[in-house]
């Protein structure tokens, strides 16, 4: 989930009546035991807590088709309700979601670069402090 307004970090769980913030992107990991309750229940559960965008992604493929899905929150007359989002596109975080093999990519609309993961954003950290300590090392051995 993504939730704008409140300060990061720190919860075992979130619980909405003890922040009293709602979150404005949810995302479901889909599964065989899940995907109907996420695709009804869970639909009309979050279009009334008003919650902007709403996606499911099906990390194997199995359940749903397509395996990503994505679900902007549109205000009727008389209640809420939920439009396709057709073109991958997360308004709301300002990113395209694309399926890669099992994960969710996410890429900068404004630049096209992909958010690393936590694995990849490691290595290219110990590359950029390998590539800061390369002069130094350099001018030592000189």
């Amino acid at each position: 989930m993504v939730i704008f307004s409140v300060k990061p970090g720190g919860r075992d769980n979130y619980k909405i009546w003890e922040e009293d913030e709602i979150s404005s992107v949810i995302f479901e990991m889909t599964s065989q035991g899940t995907c109907s309750g996420d695709d009804v229940f869970k639909k009309t559960l979050y279009a009334q807590l008003g919650i902007r965008e709403y996606w499911l992604f099906a990390p194997k493929g199995e359940w749903l088709e397509p395996a990503l899905q994505g679900y902007c929150l549109q205000k009727g007359p008389e209640e809420s309700y939920y439009d396709p989002i057709s073109d991958s596109v997360s308004e709301l975080l300002q990113l395209r979601l694309v399926n890669e093999r099992q994960l969710l990519g996410f890429y900068r609309l404004d630049n096209g670069e992909r958010l690393l993961i936590p694995r990849e954003l490691a290595v290219a950290l110990n590359q950029e402090a390998l590539a800061r300590q390369q002069p130094e090392i350099r001018a030592q051995e000189e």
